[in-house]
């Protein structure tokens, strides 16, 4: 029964991994397809601002996933922690603070401001350091 238990949880971890791939993949694949359409000068905002939103994906991933190996753990973010037991509710939340993020580099740009993309490129390191974090947690 353990060896049949163990077999099972394997394969479920695989489909689980392939699947994290495929929504990464496709995150990837729409920054692609989105960025050529934009204007030259807006190439950088445009990969900056799916970057922002892909790295809080991971991280929104990584963090679930560990709530799945790891019954004791909690979520450290106190801005988070609130939405974390219900994943549709810590998606919305993380989504709509990117997208703020996002918003208001936007504004920075069209007015000029020479370092309007430190909105966008801060969330991503701390999103991929919280993901790269999760993913060491067993």
């Amino acid at each position: 029964m353990t060896l049949f238990h163990s077999k099972r949880v394997s394969r479920w971890n695989s489909i689980a991994r392939k699947r994290n791939v495929k929504r990464t993949a496709t995150a990837l694949l729409l920054a692609a397809l989105i960025t050529p359409a934009v204007y030259a000068e807006d190439k950088l905002f445009w990969t900056l601002a799916v970057g922002t939103q892909v790295a809080t994906i991971y991280d929104l991933q990584s963090t679930r996933s560990v709530f799945r190996r790891c019954p004791s753990c909690y979520e450290a973010n106190p801005i988070m922690r609130p939405f974390a037991p219900s994943p549709p509710a810590a998606f919305g939340a993380a989504l709509s603070l990117s997208g703020v993020s996002v918003y208001g580099s936007y504004q920075l740009k069209k007015r000029g401001i020479r370092w309007w993309w430190v909105p966008l490129a801060a969330p991503i390191a701390a999103h991929t350091a919280a993901g790269l974090s999760n993913r060491r947690i067993r």
